[in-house]
């Protein structure tokens, strides 16, 4: 049994090993969670029509409808998981709690495989703490973003125009400082757009925004 931290891809419905898929939209507190395009209720019907075969999603993640439907699982079979952030240990700070919980994802697979490039810094149940218990090992999709952004930044086509979104602008700051060498430009956009400037390595730099 592979479970994949991402929706169900093309390649997966090929395999001969049955795929247990994890989830995790953002929305996970929101009361239309469970109905957003980015929820895994969508994300079941969608995988289902772009693989050509059934993908059921689990009332649950680590209970017994996850049971039932993984032990049911027949080789070359997808089921997807309900959205792991219901979960509060998830994401909890407490290792202990973190760890329970990786346990019980444990149970469901024998190799787990993270194709979620964009959380793979987390320190989280379903990404950090599974990785741990069981052999594990980055998907393909993990692997073409490190290329691209190994290309981006190291020898990037020119003209160079790099474009900036998001609203941890914490966490962007270090990356506009990178940039700064290297882009010709660097458009910032979301919720970073009302920054005017910044005071990088001692140096104003004025940052140009597009409402």
């Amino acid at each position: 049994m592979t479970a994949a931290f991402a929706p169900p891809c093309p390649r997966l419905s090929g395999s001969s090993t049955p795929t247990l898929a994890l989830s995790s939209p953002r929305t996970w507190a929101a009361p239309r969670a469970r109905s957003s395009p980015s929820s895994p209720r969508s994300r079941s019907r969608a995988s289902s029509e772009l693989l050509g075969v059934d993908v059921p999603l689990a009332s649950d993640t680590v209970g017994s409808d996850a049971h039932a439907k993984v032990d049911a699982l027949k080789d070359g079979q997808i089921v997807l998981l309900e959205n792991v952030r219901f979960d509060k240990r998830e994401d909890s700070k407490v290792d202990a709690e973190r760890e329970e919980l990786a346990k019980e994802y444990a149970k469901l697979a024998d190799v787990f495989v993270s194709d979620g490039f964009g959380v793979v810094h987390r320190k989280q149940a379903s990404v950090y703490d599974i990785a741990k218990l069981v052999p594990s090992a980055a998907g393909e999709l993990v692997f073409r973003k490190i290329d691209s952004l190994s290309r981006a930044t190291k020898n990037p086509e020119r003209p160079y125009t790099v474009v900036l979104g998001g609203s941890k602008v914490s966490d962007k700051l270090g990356v506009i400082e990178n940039l700064l060498d290297k882009a010709d430009r660097l458009l910032i956009g979301g919720g970073m757009a009302p920054i005017p400037s910044c005071s990088l390595r001692g140096t104003r730099s004025e940052l140009a925004t597009r409402g």
